[in-house]
């Protein structure tokens, strides 16, 4: 589930928390600042950072 990063900012950290976690199903915020969270993800994902 893509979610607008600006949206994931509004929710407490504790659910952020938990949806950053969530295997099923996974959610990304992605929005216009640069942030790391695609990178991290797929780096947590597959155990390799891709951008090396």
């Amino acid at each position: 589930m893509v979610v607008d990063s600006a949206v994931m900012a509004t929710v407490s950290d504790r659910l952020r928390d938990q949806l950053s976690a969530s295997v099923s199903p996974t959610v990304l915020g992605i929005g216009t600042e640069e942030d790391t969270t695609l990178r991290d993800t797929i780096r947590k994902a597959i155990g390799v950072d891709l951008w090396k």
